[in-house]
């Protein structure tokens, strides 16, 4: 993934990576992709100092929802922080963290009732 141009205002981005406040860091990243989703799966991911950010279901590529699905957010450790069934676009799933601590967590995705496919987890930092 490379960094959105951040002095072009008319750049057109192929994925969702983008850097959005211009520090240099991407600040959306596609941190899984499951091609059908049948039961729960948990992705690591690491904030290397206290992050506001959005997590959230969507398409491989956008944010287009292609199914029900819930999302829990979860320590290294396994212990629950906080979940979300319905908040994002339509069905899909949406987490708001407000300078979450620095640390390692886990985004655990399941469909709320039947498979849902092309399903990607999408972290924002703010």
């Amino acid at each position: 993934m490379t960094a959105q141009d951040c002095n072009d205002t008319n750049a057109a981005s192929t994925t969702r990576a983008t850097d959005a406040d211009c520090d240099g860091e991407l600040d959306t990243h596609r941190i899984a992709l499951h091609a059908q989703l049948q039961s729960e799966v948990c992705t690591s991911f690491t904030l290397a100092r206290a992050r506001t950010f959005r997590l959230e279901t969507g398409e491989a590529d956008s944010l287009a929802c292609p199914g029900d699905t819930i999302l829990e957010l979860r320590s290294s450790g396994g212990d629950f922080i906080t979940s979300d069934d319905d908040g994002g676009n339509s069905v899909c799933s949406l987490i708001v963290r407000t300078q979450q601590a620095a640390g390692t967590y886990q985004a655990c995705v399941r469909p709320f009732d039947s498979p849902v496919f092309g399903v990607g987890v999408w972290l924002t930092l703010e």
